[in-house]
């Protein structure tokens, strides 16, 4: 009663269970249910009949998705080939202790944790493998319980403390350094700059800074004596599945010098993931106690069959995200402004410090990097989540099939008339719209979609999912992403190619038509495909793509018409004519103005600053605006009518004619000539 509470309405708190808290979670359930909270034993995750991310492994499984990705990338199959790795941390821990046992491929070659240093030069990972098993089962085991035996020539296991430690000519060769003596701190030190392919830290500190940065920045004073600056790293992948293991200017320092690393914040999400989700299906369980529709015991039983699934999915999120940071990677190599863009929109919008966040692209004028884009991603889901919920309907078939695909088949199957009784159903449709959406166009594409279209966050969105879902692309993204047979570049090139295809459909104007006549516009897709489908095969590369089904190659293909077919599908809508006409129209139209090359030349325009690249933006749609004006003009004439309607009504024709073979033929870059010449078109043919 004597609480005044200044923020806005919050409907529920959740208390995460990590190793210290963990204990607590019954008591915290139990007071719960004595104050008869609404969330009941959903108060707090984990205990006695919740999930034990220990046991599951879950945030080290969820921070090895970041490690496949970064190897993947490297050209590493860490699945078949031995990679070297240090570690912050010791088996007794969840974190580093079930990392370290997510592959009997690793050489660990060092590890530290707040009491011991562990150094084996040569290990066999096999044997040490097992080790590590014996240790994570041994109950509160450190690095001095390892089998001082099984270590190779050289090594051993030393106190952190310690004042003098000799150095061994083993320990000496993968350290890179001719020191004899040196104490635990600066062995350490040395440690974190060895030359291996993973820094593994699952432990707990800040161990790597910015050489711009003092200790007194980083706030950890029990880490100062051995923290090091993050140019002298020399790992090739760092993992944080703990928390703060580096600054945030470290990790960007660092990635710019070429080495791989995220963010802990979407390295370690799993545990906070797993929390969700059997927060969540608890609410959905109590829902169903409280009908008596099931019984307590049920309910305990049940959230432990569905675990597997509930793994499945929180690990699939961590897959996502990690592709997600890379496709944004790779986009922002063409075009660094959109995400410049993003981040001041942000920043405007008081969702994001950028000083703070130390978002450091847009100052210094270059492409952004991994921790910059998975911070980016983070709070523009945050930001969206807030725009859309108001709006999202749940009635909606797309929304609610999208809302159902939360929950494990068994909770579908036994309690699908129930699902949408959950109190948060709304809140996590918004998570699961944002989530499907932005990991697949990018972080940057619906900002800059909205500052041309103005429409509101869920129209975009929810369009941009519609087209996915309408036009079958879930089966043709998921072969894609799991491949054995395509490239990875080749992968990239194609995901990205997909997103923006369908951003074209998204983009739209006039949606509402395009929707409810989803079926014409896809006949039209497939009329283009038709013509074009061999010149496809040859175009794209698809010796990268061996044994690609042909039925989704065919779809492929189809997207490559997208931008075509809005067109046309739009000129049929305006002038009530007739499909074939439109189309035999507008190729005419194409050939006669070389509108596909100006189309090419115009999208290899490299922008110098945003209004440069909003103009190149506006520039297309001016084309595209030529194009529709052209073929409504000339609708229904055959070739000859054409050439003879232009020669004696349209003198400047010729002129203009030169002017693009001019242009075509100097592979011109200036984006003023290309504004004069569509001006010209535009304005000669509007009458």
């Amino acid at each position: 009663p004597r609480v005044i509470r200044y923020d806005d309405f919050d409907p529920y708190l959740v208390v995460a269970a990590d190793k210290g808290t963990g204990a607590f979670s019954d008591i915290a359930n139990n007071i719960s249910e004595i104050y008869n909270f609404w969330l009941k034993d959903a108060f707090a995750s984990g205990g006695s009949n919740g999930y034990d991310h220990k046991k599951l492994g879950i945030t080290a499984r969820g921070a090895w998705e970041s490690v496949k990705r970064h190897f993947l990338e490297l050209g590493i199959d860490i699945n078949r080939d031995n990679f070297t790795a240090v570690g912050i941390g010791d088996m007794s821990g969840d974190v580093f202790g079930n990392g370290m046992l997510l592959s009997n491929k690793i050489k660990l070659l060092a590890a530290f944790n707040h009491k011991h240093i562990f150094i084996d030069p040569k290990p066999d990972p096999e044997i040490s493998y097992n080790e590590r098993a014996r240790l994570f089962k041994l109950p509160k085991s450190s690095w001095d319980d390892y089998n001082k035996d099984l270590i190779s020539t050289g090594g051993g296991v030393f106190r952190r403390d310690a004042k003098k430690i000799q150095l061994t000519n083993e320990i000496q060769d993968i350290l890179d350094t001719k020191e004899s003596f040196v104490s635990g701190e600066k062995l350490i030190t040395l440690i974190l700059k060895m030359n291996v392919d993973l820094l593994y830290n699952g432990g707990i500190g800040t161990y790597v800074k910015d050489q711009t940065e003092n200790n007194s920045d980083v706030g950890d004073p029990n880490n100062d004596n051995v923290r090091i600056n993050a140019n002298e790293l020399r790992a090739k992948v760092v993992c944080e599945g703990g928390n703060l293991g580096f600054t945030q200017k470290a990790r960007i320092t660092y990635a710019i010098n070429g080495g791989k690393i995220n963010t802990d914040a979407l390295d370690n999400s799993a545990g906070v993931d797993t929390s969700d989700h059997e927060v969540n299906i608890k609410i959905l369980l109590n829902n169903l106690v409280e009908h008596s529709i099931i019984d307590e015991n049920r309910k305990n039983g049940l959230i432990q069959e569905i675990t597997d699934e509930v793994v499945k999915s929180v690990l699939n999120n961590n897959y996502e995200q990690n592709l997600s940071v890379s496709l944004d990677l790779e986009r922002a190599k063409n075009n660094y402004l959109d995400f410049t863009n993003t981040a001041n929109f942000l920043s405007e919008k008081g969702v994001l410090d950028l000083k703070e966040s130390n978002i450091l692209f847009c100052q210094e004028n270059r492409t952004p990097v991994r921790p910059e884009l998975a911070t980016l991603l983070g709070f523009s889901k945050i930001y969206l989540y807030n725009e859309i919920l108001s709006e999202l309907d749940l009635k909606d078939p797309l929304i609610q099939k999208l809302y159902i695909e939360y929950f494990p088949n068994k909770l579908r199957d036994d309690f699908a008339d129930k699902l949408l009784e959950h109190q948060l159903s709304k809140n996590i449709a918004a998570i699961m719209l944002i989530n499907f959406m932005l990991n697949r166009i990018g972080l940057s594409c619906i900002f800059n979609l909205f500052n041309l279209n103005k429409y509101s966050y869920f129209t975009l969105l929810y369009n941009y999912y519609r087209a996915f879902a309408k036009l079958n692309l879930d089966n043709l993204w998921s072969y894609i992403e799991s491949s054995d047979n395509i490239a990875l570049s080749t992968k990239y090139e194609l995901l990205i190619f997909i997103s923006n295809s369908i951003k074209e459909v998204v983009d739209y104007s006039n949606y509402n038509a395009l929707f409810n006549n989803f079926n014409q516009f896809k006949d039209i897709l497939n009329r283009l495909s038709d013509n074009s489908y061999k010149n496809f095969l040859n175009t794209f590369r698809y010796q990268d793509m061996p044994n690609f089904p042909k039925e989704q190659l065919e779809l492929l293909e189809s997207l490559f018409h997208v931008e075509a077919a809005l067109d046309i599908f739009q000129i049929i809508i305006g002038n009530k004519a007739s499909q074939e006409v439109v189309i035999n129209t507008y190729s005419l139209i194409t050939e006669f103005f070389n509108i596909n090359i100006l189309k090419t030349l115009i999208s290899k325009l490299s922008a110098k600053n945003a209004f440069e690249y909003e103009n190149i933006m506006l520039l297309r749609y001016k084309l595209k605006e030529l194009h529709r004006l052209l073929t409504t003009k000339f609708l229904g004439k055959a070739k000859d009518e054409i050439e003879n309607i232009l020669e004696k009504k349209y003198p400047y024709y010729k002129t203009l004619q030169k002017e693009i073979d001019c242009l075509i033929e100097e592979k011109a870059d200036k984006l003023s000539a290309y504004y004069n010449l569509i001006d010209k078109l535009y304005l000669s043919f509007k009458g």
